[in-house]
């Protein structure tokens, strides 16, 4: 009996002390947000924050994050939550990146002409391009009704569709 209650003992720490220090993984994604947006998202329920995807791969290392979000009712985080929006801008203003989430079966509002590409993950996604150039989106279905649209802004041209991919296929 006492080896048992030993072993039981034994579990119940081990378990605790791993629950405890174990981040969820939408903390470990978020990781690399500032504080003040990582605190806007996590008033959202878990199962929207776990279909958010968070890129570990941008155009440049120096940028600054937003972050909102779509509900009924309006602004309500404990609504049904429509859509999610992050949106990373670079310090020098040469590029933004707009990824949005949508969250129910809604979609993105135009559907631009587009050819199909297969991302690192083995998922068909369609990748479009405004007529100059310089805006380039990637859309794709994950799950029942998770839906993703990534979007890069490059001011000057300078950013390609590599670029672009580059960044999906480091989304967590």
């Amino acid at each position: 009996m006492g080896k048992n209650l030993s072993l039981i003992f034994s579990l119940l720490i081990i378990f605790s002390l791993y629950s405890c220090s174990s981040e969820t993984s939408f903390e470990q994604k978020a990781s690399s947000l500032p504080k003040d947006v990582k605190n806007e998202m996590s008033k959202l329920p878990n199962e929207v924050l776990e279909e958010i995807l968070i890129p570990s791969k941008l155009p440049s290392d120096s940028y600054t994050v937003d972050f909102g979000f779509t509900s009924e009712p309006i602004n309500d985080p404990d609504g049904e939550i429509i859509s999610t929006t992050l949106i990373f801008i670079a310090e020098n203003r040469d590029w933004n990146l707009i990824i949005n989430t949508w969250h129910s079966n809604a979609t993105a509002a135009n559907k631009k002409s587009s050819e199909t590409i297969k991302l690192d993950n083995g998922t068909r996604a369609e990748y479009s391009e405004s007529k100059d150039g310089r805006g380039k989106s990637v859309t794709w279905n994950m799950g029942k009704k998770a839906k993703y649209e990534v979007t890069l802004l490059s001011m000057n041209g300078k950013y390609t569709k590599e670029n672009l991919i580059e960044v999906v296929n480091s989304m967590k």
